[in-house]
């Protein structure tokens, strides 16, 4: 397993910044554009598995995020961010929610959402997916991305996985951001291999839901 200390970046909407890559996470401090919180809705007929969400009207802390970024970003550099999880029952995976949003509304490409086993506490081998998606605006609070595995992912109770979220290989996303919860395990990912992100008590948010047998 490979461990990190955070490097974190504090900015507004209205400043910039210059990131470089390295063996840190790199995440942003943001101001939220709408004190409006939106209400996120429970998917029907689907079990929830897991999830580290607060309540549907203040699901996660919209001012904070770790970078999504595309091998085009303007920031010179990729990263993928992961989040654990480990079911309490045999199940199948068939639909996760994160809250992905741009950082940059000049990005004109889509993330992507996948299954991945655990290799010694971070990502090991791709189990289902890459789904790819139109993120929402940024800045705001409820709004989840809804992801669909048309293929369920078979998953075993007590065993950790991974959801990760990253690009496709020619990517121009530019800096879109995963809005944090205070967990404080997340994977990251900077094209050298993934990483446990330590040191700082925050964690990417999100929720998986499926069928248990």
């Amino acid at each position: 397993m490979k461990t990190a200390f955070v490097g974190l970046l504090c900015m507004t909407v209205l400043c910039s910044a210059t990131l470089f890559a390295g063996d840190k996470a790199k995440v942003a401090y943001v101001t939220p554009t709408s004190t409006v919180h939106i209400p996120d809705v429970e998917p029907a007929g689907l079990t929830k598995i897991y999830s580290n969400l607060g309540p549907t009207t203040d699901a996660y802390n919209d001012a904070i995020g770790f970078y999504i970024l595309g091998p085009k970003s303007s920031f010179g550099f990729t990263q993928s961010s992961a989040l654990p999880f480990t079911p309490t029952a045999d199940s199948t995976v068939t639909l996760v929610k994160v809250p992905i949003q741009w950082y940059n509304d000049g990005s004109s490409d889509v993330a992507r959402v996948s299954i991945y086993s655990d290799s010694s506490g971070v990502p090991g081998t791709l189990l289902g997916g890459p789904v790819g998606f139109k993120p929402p605006a940024g800045f705001t609070c409820c709004a989840l991305s809804a992801v669909q595995f048309k293929t369920g992912v078979s998953v075993t109770a007590g065993t950790q996985y991974w959801v990760v979220v990253d690009t496709p290989a020619s990517s121009n996303t530019d800096a879109l951001w995963l809005v944090l919860n205070p967990t404080p395990i997340t994977g990251y990912n900077q094209g050298s291999g993934w990483f446990e992100q330590v040191g700082y008590d925050l964690g990417v948010a999100g929720a998986v839901y499926g069928t248990v047998p």
